[in-house]
């Protein structure tokens, strides 16, 4: 019987905050507006975490400081922002949407990069 290793709920919580907490600052900064924000931040979350895990970021493995690492990091944060790029292009009246874009996969790409 296999058991779940103890680091990957931990990984999984920290990567959870690191997406909600990145979005929901920056929504706040750039002013996307309330019902934008939730939104952007959900689909955001949602879809970099289901990405993550189709990427095999949980599996139990030695955790290598390689290109192929830093490859599938920027892959799984660039999927996690098109939904929401979506939205924003289509829905959102606010000009600053490209600039939050841009800075949220920045500072999460930065943060995750330290973090693993």
């Amino acid at each position: 019987m296999k058991f779940l290793s103890r680091s990957i709920p931990i990984m999984f919580f920290f990567d959870l905050m690191i997406f909600i907490s990145f979005t929901v600052f920056w929504c706040r900064f750039f002013d996307l507006g309330l019902d934008t924000g939730k939104a952007a931040t959900i689909l955001i979350v949602i879809a970099g975490m289901f990405t993550f895990y189709l990427k095999s970021h949980y599996q139990i493995r030695e955790i290598q400081i390689n290109y192929k690492t830093l490859y599938l990091l920027i892959e799984g944060i660039f999927f996690a922002h098109v939904p929401a790029a979506v939205l924003l292009f289509f829905f959102a009246k606010n000009i600053n949407s490209l600039e939050f874009l841009l800075t949220n996969f920045i500072t999460v790409l930065i943060a995750f990069v330290m973090y693993r």
